[in-house]
């Protein structure tokens, strides 16, 4: 493999396609064929629309099983063990991420919790421990996406990571099922031709397997078929239907359809996902599959427009850290890219060696064609504003955003954005319950090239004022000290969030006003281009916690805004934020993985319990720093790495229902430590420890109040 402009179009098709596929499927997942005849008869387009599409669990877990390769800086000898850390780190637990229906019922539930009890990988997934009937279920398969875009070209190195991955949920059929479509997708990088990428796929497992079994009884059929793929479903029905297999979802029936798909859609992306769709089953798993397989055989431009503005180049995913959970697919394709690059030291052109350089999530460069990365814009007239990718022009590279205002007066205005932050109204429902924390911060500074261009009768006179929306207050910030005129050349605008007081930023871009652009009551068109949006973050801001809102996604799902957890119950009440739990750290984070120099201030009341922590560098359910107050009146320092580590421990004598300050200063691997004003720890920490957002908990069945905090970026 080369890093062309071949593989970023294929590596981008297929992370786009793998979500179409999903979205595609994702409302009528589980309905029979014929349910699905009747409703919708010959599908061609998204059954459903979605304000935007919130998360599903087949697109979490490529999008975080992949991020191990790049935690323990490993390639194809990351070992099963590292994988399921992976897991356990990103994984809340009991909710988000998976489908949580039981132990003995869901293959990653059970999983899960043997992880937990102390069981390792492999064990943790194997038919052993769990039973075939859990063990063969559908979930090596549809996670193992990421896998086969990572290694392109190399199908065996790509079956052999993902059935690592997938043993530590699945066993047997489960894994088989990994191997194949990992090794599909790598083998959709070098060949268009269908049967060349389902041999790949069906060469890395056992030719006695019954997923083996399965697809020499399935091709001859549908190749027999020609174009009746109808006839060829009613078959895999008759010999493969849910009624052969034991549990909810066995991956032999949706693996037949999967194969039937690709055969009859005979490489057309379009018709492909359509049919998998319309064979009813698992749609979403299935048709997420193999929108993957042929994102990446026919690259982006072989992906029909039509699909493309449902996705918006938009991720919301549920892990455990809420500012992971909003992402762009360019995001994740560039640093899916920036590992394959490394794995196989692979030298990217300037264009991609600046891109790879930059911190993930934080730089919009628009180098993949038909990237927006989720950017969005309104008009107060509700006058339509276009965005599209092109090649037209470009600050740096050969891409950029374009904006195009059709039906422009002079005097009109309209934003033109980035959300780094949603609310529950602004999706259909809840899914696999998201809970977000912001992708910017007050005191971030916001940097981005814009130009105007000209319109036939002159230049348009179009001044741009950089703006915020603010969750809370629900009111627009305009920053006029930083406005600009355009001109027909780039221009660089770069301006700071002031220094908040409990905010919430969910809107963060530019006003942008067209004061003269044609002749007096004479509509014209506006044109505009926008490069190299960036985030540098600096955060500086404090939070009265007791002001937080709540995010109503259903009646079930209530959390405050901007934190995730990873368990515990947290509550608003008049005197903060409540953090309670069981047996098990109760733990909740907010803020910038990135973050890395700072200051945290934090005033908390211990309620109940004996165990009130601060944390800090959290990058993840399974690593963080955390201080606290302990049993046998002391303040203990912590490492998290799986389980809690005493530090280190001094005497402090503290008192329930009393208000405490903590304040935590850590400068790469330094770290001092105030309660109270009294300096109770300096110490340096071991390096993996270098950079993490913040957080909150307790342990032992305690209950804490934490009433303020504040951070501020060294």
């Amino acid at each position: 493999m080369i890093l062309d402009e071949k593989y970023y179009s294929q590596l981008y098709g297929g992370w786009i396609g793998k979500v179409i596929g999903v979205i595609h499927g994702a409302n009528i997942e589980g309905w029979p064929y014929e349910r699905i005849k009747e409703s919708f008869g010959n599908i061609e387009d998204y059954p459903v629309k979605f304000k935007n599409f919130c998360s599903d669990d087949d697109i979490n877990g490529p999008l975080f099983y992949l991020r191990a390769l790049e935690d323990y800086y490993k390639g194809s000898e990351i070992s099963e063990q590292e994988l399921a850390d992976n897991m356990l780190n990103y994984v809340g637990d009991g909710h988000g991420f998976f489908w949580w229906g039981g132990y003995g019922v869901s293959t990653e539930h059970t999983a899960y919790e043997n992880l937990l009890s102390g069981i390792l990988a492999p064990d943790s997934g194997s038919i052993a421990q769990n039973g075939s009937a859990t063990a063969e279920q559908i979930g090596g398969q549809i996670f193992s996406d990421c896998w086969g875009l990572v290694y392109p070209g190399r199908p065996g190195e790509a079956a052999a990571v993902a059935a690592k991955m997938a043993s530590i949920t699945h066993d047997r059929n489960g894994i088989y099922g990994a191997r194949f479509i990992a090794a599909c997708i790598s083998q959709a990088f070098l060949t268009e031709d269908i049967d060349s990428i389902i041999e790949a796929g069906l060469s890395e497992i056992p030719k006695e397997s019954e997923y083996a079994r399965m697809a020499e009884q399935v091709i001859p059929v549908c190749k027999e078929n020609n174009n009746d793929w109808e006839k060829s479903f009613l078959y895999v029905k008759e010999h493969f239907g849910y009624q052969h297999y034991e549990g909810s979802c066995h991956i032999i029936p949706n693996s037949a359809v999967i194969l039937l798909a690709l055969i009859h859609g005979q490489g057309d992306f379009s018709r492909t996902i359509n049919i998998g769709n319309m064979c009813g089953w698992d749609t979403d798993c299935n048709v997420g599959n193999l929108g993957a397989i042929l994102g990446v055989r026919n690259g982006i431009d072989g992906i029909d427009g039509k699909w493309l503005p449902q996705v918006h180049d938009f991720i919301c995913a549920s892990s455990s850290i809420g500012f992971l959970n909003i992402q762009t697919v360019s995001q994740v394709a560039a640093y899916c890219a920036k590992i394959t690059s490394r794995i196989y030291d692979l030298k990217p052109d300037d264009i991609w060696k600046r891109i790879f350089e930059k911190e993930e999530g934080s730089y919009f460069h628009f180098e993949f064609p038909t990237a927006i990365h989720g950017m969005r814009a309104r008009s107060h007239e509700s006058k339509k504003i276009l965005l599209s990718n092109t090649t037209e022009d470009a600050y740096q590279g050969k891409h950029s955003l374009k904006i195009v205002s059709p039906w422009t007066d002079n005097g009109d205005s309209f934003y033109l954005y980035y959300k780094p932050y949603y609310r529950p109204e602004e999706f259909d429902d809840s899914r696999y319950n998201p809970e977000l924390s912001p992708t910017v911060y007050p005191g971030d500074r916001i940097r981005a090239y814009l130009k105007g261009e000209e319109n036939g009768w002159q230049a348009n006179r179009i001044k741009v004022v950089p703006y915020f929306k603010d969750r809370i207050k629900d009111q627009l910030v305009y920053l006029y000290e930083y406005e600009q005129m355009l001109s027909d050349q780039w221009e660089k605008i770069e301006f700071q969030l002031p220094k908040g007081h409990t905010e919430i930023i969910e809107e963060v871009g530019f006003y942008v006003v067209c004061l003269e652009g044609g002749i007096r009551e004479t509509q014209f068109t506006e044109v505009l281009y926008l490069d190299e949006f960036e985030i540098l973050h600096q955060a500086d801001y404090e939070m009265e916690l007791n002001r937080l809102p709540l995010e109503k996604w259903n009646p079930l799902h209530v959390q405050p805004a901007h934190f995730s957890y990873l368990r515990g119950m947290l509550r608003i009440e008049t005197n903060g934020l409540a953090v309670s739990g069981s047996g098990k750290p109760a733990e909740c984070y907010t803020g910038n993985i990135n973050w890395k120099n700072y200051e945290f201030n934090v005033t908390l009341i211990p309620v109940k319990g004996v165990r009130h922590n601060v944390l800090f560098r959290v990058q993840g359910g399974i690593k963080n720093i955390a201080v606290g107050l302990a049993e046998n009146n002391t303040v203990r320092l912590y490492r998290k790495e799986k389980e809690y580590q005493i530090l280190e421990e001094v005497p402090f004598h503290w008192q329930h229902g009393v208000s405490y300050q903590f304040k935590i200063v850590v400068i790469n691997k330094q770290i001092d430590i105030w309660v109270n004003d009294d300096n109770l720890f300096q110490k340096e920490i071991d390096s993996i420890y270098e950079n993490g957002c913040i957080g909150f908990g307790n342990d032992m069945g305690s209950r804490t109040n934490y009433t303020h905090y504040s951070i501020k970026e060294c």
